[in-house]
């Protein structure tokens, strides 16, 4: 399980992805359904296909079946940790440089710092939101969080396809 090359990203324009030629798989691990749906509107809205897994045992399984471009991570979960899952995506080459954005409850702490040493991209701090199936509903706190969460996104994916591009045009 897990092996093998990361895979070529889709096309990517200064602005984001190149309408018709796909956009960004972004796997949101989180057990708390309300919140994974919110984050996975959001990932569709900026039109992005979000992939949703409920715990870190789900998500080894679509990384393997989808192959996201990046994941947005939970630390704190039944079944599978989020540490765990990223310790587990680590020892595999093929996703060691998949990009890694946590969002969870914590703002420090060993769980958090083991996680840093996995090579996450960043942490952002969740907390009380809730998700009726159409509306997001946030203090105005969670609109720093959000705004901060689709800069990283777009910032790490225009990043991580602009590699892929270079790697796509020097294969032989």
């Amino acid at each position: 399980m897990l092996g093998g090359p990361l895979p070529i990203l889709p096309p990517m324009a200064a602005d984001g992805p190149v309408p018709g030629k796909g956009m960004a798989r972004i796997l949101v691990v989180e057990d708390d359904a309300s919140t994974r749906r919110a984050l996975e509107k959001l990932m569709e809205l900026e039109a992005h296909e979000p992939i949703g897994a409920e715990d870190g045992l789900a998500a080894l399984r679509a990384v393997e079946e989808r192959e996201p471009h990046l994941v947005h991570l939970d630390l704190m979960m039944p079944h599978m940790g989020g540490v765990e899952f990223l310790s587990r995506i680590r020892s595999a080459p093929r996703f060691r440089d998949l990009p890694v954005i946590v969002i969870s409850a914590l703002s420090q702490g060993p769980v958090l710092d083991e996680a840093r040493r996995h090579g996450i991209v960043a942490n952002l701090v969740k907390g009380n939101w809730t998700f009726d199936g159409e509306y997001m509903h946030l203090n105005c706190d969670y609109g720093l969080l959000i705004d901060n969460l689709m800069d990283l996104t777009q910032e790490t994916y225009t990043h991580q396809g602009s590699i892929g591009q270079h790697e796509l045009m020097e294969a032989p």
